[in-house]
């Protein structure tokens, strides 16, 4: 059961056929050759492209993203200690979880978004980026299983890519 929602999870929060499927606003639709459509694009000067490669935009969501994490982290660890928890061996490590997945939240898609030449939407990155961080958290406490929350970055970077690339002008 735990696989299938995963599996059903990562398929809606990666699949980008869902957002394709809205069609043309025009109420036609042109077909072109995957092929020839990448031939084209790298045929673009980069000026005119509307959005950068991929990978780049990977690597500034990791970048982003580790930022963010870090920050959020190392922010809702200062918070816990301020309770007056010092004395323990683990004072700051649960506000370091929280907040880190916070930072991780808001960094991934600010990295990405920056490395797209601030082209996307933001906003909706954002959105679905915090959408991500909420749904794969509260299945990995639900099913206390410690591994689903690894899965909380990669879901985070790959959609707020995927609403980048979609949402380029």
């Amino acid at each position: 059961m735990i696989r299938c929602l995963l599996t059903l999870l990562l398929a809606v929060a990666l699949c980008p056929a869902g957002l394709a499927a809205q069609g043309s606003r025009f109420g036609y639709r042109r077909e072109v050759p995957a092929p020839a459509l990448a031939s084209m694009a790298n045929s673009l000067p980069p000026a005119v492209r509307t959005h950068r490669s991929p990978v780049l935009l990977v690597l500034g969501g990791i970048l982003g993203g580790a930022a963010g994490g870090v920050a959020g982290g190392l922010g809702g660890a200062a918070i816990e200690q301020s309770d007056g928890c010092r004395g323990s061996d683990q004072c700051g490590l649960g506000g370091f979880i929280i907040g880190g997945a916070g930072g991780l939240a808001l960094g991934a898609p600010l990295g990405v978004h920056v490395a797209n030449g601030g082209r996307g939407s933001f906003g909706k990155s954002l959105l679905l980026s915090s959408l991500v961080t909420a749904a794969v958290g509260g299945l990995a406490y639900a099913t206390r299983s410690e591994e689903i929350a690894y899965l909380m970055p990669a879901t985070q970077i790959g959609t707020a890519v995927i609403v980048e690339i979609r949402t380029s002008r």
